[in-house]
């Protein structure tokens, strides 16, 4: 895989291969690409990344750029979720947000719930 930003190049010659139920880290110093490589796996936005069909990506946004502000906390989290509603509800309330906090628009919160909210 080769990617570059701008005129400069973040990956050359890159491949790697993460099997199923395998534990993976990824360090490195900062301005590395770790974070880089991180949003082209998730977003699937280079054709040189293949993920199988069935594999289901969590990846927690250090931006809160998958929040949508005007929407309620339990919409943000519904809109990507697997989990039926009462799940959903479930995990919410083992982050203590629970009850009608659920139907709080995001961007009233402070920064520990939309950290919560992006977790969720």
């Amino acid at each position: 895989m080769q990617r570059e930003l701008g005129n400069r190049k973040i990956f050359d010659n890159a491949g790697f291969k993460v099997y199923n139920g395998s534990k993976t880290a990824l360090w490195g110093e900062n301005g590395t690409g770790k974070t880089t490589l991180l949003n082209l796996i998730s977003t699937k936005s280079n054709e040189c990344i293949y993920i199988v069909p069935k594999a289901v990506i969590g990846y927690f946004c250090q931006g809160f750029e998958n929040l949508e502000y005007t929407k309620s906390v339990l919409e943000n989290v519904m809109k990507e979720s697997v989990q039926p509603q009462a799940a959903v509800c479930t995990i919410l309330a083992r982050l203590l947000i629970s009850g009608d906090d659920v139907y709080e628009k995001v961007g009233i919160l402070g920064g520990r719930e939309r950290i919560k909210v992006s977790f969720a």
